[in-house]
């Protein structure tokens, strides 16, 4: 028996929703893209329509509340992702959170527990592990081509 697809909204439309989550997802055969939402009121129709998402909001409280959805992409400032990810888990959807997961310990810790209680799966993206650049870079250390790293910045 075939599963359904499971059902994604997408807290944030700003450059990084689109490059790393809407781009990937409209693609994925086991995903059904269902909602957007952004404050700001226009990147979120946009992206929409670029990526046949169905419904758009400007709250994220209206889009879990009335959108049938089985998790959540929030790709939102660092600040905001606390109380997106503990309401989304308040109402059993699954949480993909943007790093930094949280602004601190204490946050994090109230995510953690949030989705034990509610029996939801969660965790956090790093995107650039993904990234060739970032591939090509672990390639020519591991060969010993460039030297020892000790700090760095990687921009897009």
């Amino acid at each position: 028996m075939k599963a359904d697809k499971v059902k994604i909204g997408v807290v944030g439309a700003g450059a990084f929703a689109e490059l790393w989550y809407l781009a990937i997802l409209s693609r994925h055969p086991a995903v059904l893209l269902k909602a957007i939402c952004s404050p700001s009121g226009s990147s979120a129709p946009q992206l929409a329509r670029k990526y046949n998402v169905p419904a758009t909001y400007h709250s994220y409280k209206e889009m879990l509340e009335e959108e049938d959805l089985d998790g959540i992409c929030i790709v939102t400032p660092n600040e905001s992702h606390f109380g997106i990810a503990v309401e989304a888990a308040k109402l059993g959807i699954h949480v993909m959170c943007e790093k930094p997961l949280a602004m601190d310990h204490n946050e994090a810790r109230s995510m953690l527990e949030a989705a034990e209680r509610n029996n939801i799966i969660h965790g956090v993206n790093f995107t650039y592990r993904e990234n060739p650049g970032v591939k090509k870079m672990k390639e020519l250390l591991a060969q010993g081509l460039i030297g020892k790293v000790y700090e760095g910045t990687f921009h897009i």
